[in-house]
């Protein structure tokens, strides 16, 4: 898919999907809780725009799905992800991406995301399975907060990156297979 052929308040959504698409992709199979759901909501911001969604996510040792949504909880992206990359459909059509695809966000620049390591920040945990601490956690320009803990799963993560910030509020955490010991 090429981004020239996607409006400018897209774009925005674009980014914030290609980000939580590499949370989605497998690849830290060392984490003792490989299949989860979440629901919460979504907040990115650029210097110029913010959005805030709800999210659903549905994350297995294979793949995930994760459905946004707008106001009124109207889908405006459903995201289905493996190992091989990611697809998106939202109202302008469907694009397929790969590992290598860099996302292009005005006035932030070319970002490259840690695909492989974005699995684990979400859950709180760094890309080798330890728990990310009350300092959080740098990698390269990527920066990870876990705000507030929870039971089952982080109740807020903070992920930022030079012009970019994320914020992931869960509200609900579903574990479903949780390795004993």
């Amino acid at each position: 898919m090429t981004l020239s052929s996607v409006s400018r308040s897209s774009l925005l959504l674009l980014g914030l999907i290609a980000l939580l698409s590499g949370c989605a992709t497998p690849g830290v199979q060392n984490s003792a809780r490989l299949e989860w759901q979440m629901k919460g909501k979504l907040s990115l911001r650029t210097a110029s725009e913010s959005r805030i969604l709800g999210i659903e996510w549905r994350q297995w040792a294979v793949g995930s799905d994760i459905r946004l949504m707008g106001p009124l909880g109207v889908t405006v992206a459903e995201i289905q992800a493996d190992a091989g990359g990611f697809t998106v459909k939202t109202s302008e059509g469907i694009a397929r991406f790969t590992e290598e695809d860099a996302l292009a966000l005005p006035e932030v620049g070319e970002i490259r995301l840690p695909w492989r390591s974005l699995s684990s920040w979400v859950r709180g945990l760094s890309a080798d399975g330890r728990v990310i601490g009350s300092l959080g956690l740098v990698r390269g320009d990527w920066r990870v907060r876990v705000l507030k803990k929870g039971d089952d799963g982080p109740r807020l993560v903070h992920i930022e990156h030079p012009g970019l910030s994320l914020r992931l509020q869960a509200r609900e955490w579903l574990v479903f297979n949780d390795n004993p010991g």
